[in-house]
């Protein structure tokens, strides 16, 4: 299978590995001297949710949440699905 990582500078990669083999979600690999931490990959994602419009406020998960742009009362805030799913895999929590 294809996933996605993404380096601190913003660019992204795709490596191939096999399903038993591939890295967790927010794990780190090194490719020609430079890391990439793994993307959740939007080919492995359930489309639920279509009818909700981005940018959205998440009352669900916890307030000022690391690494997350959030509201003036620190709730967490999403401009797409895939942003919305990459915090949740990288903090383990899981969507409904």
């Amino acid at each position: 299978m294809i996933y996605e990582f993404q380096a601190t500078d913003g660019e992204v990669i795709e490596e191939s590995f096999p399903m038993a083999d591939a890295p967790r979600i927010g794990s780190v690999i090194t490719r020609n001297g430079k890391q990439y931490m793994r993307l959740a990959s939007l080919s492995a994602q359930v489309q639920d949710h279509a009818w909700r419009v981005y940018p959205v406020v998440s009352r669900s998960l916890p307030r000022n949440l690391a690494g997350c742009k959030t509201n003036a009362a620190g709730q967490p805030v999403f401009a797409s699905r895939r942003e919305e799913r990459e915090m949740c895999a990288r903090h383990d929590y899981v969507k409904d």
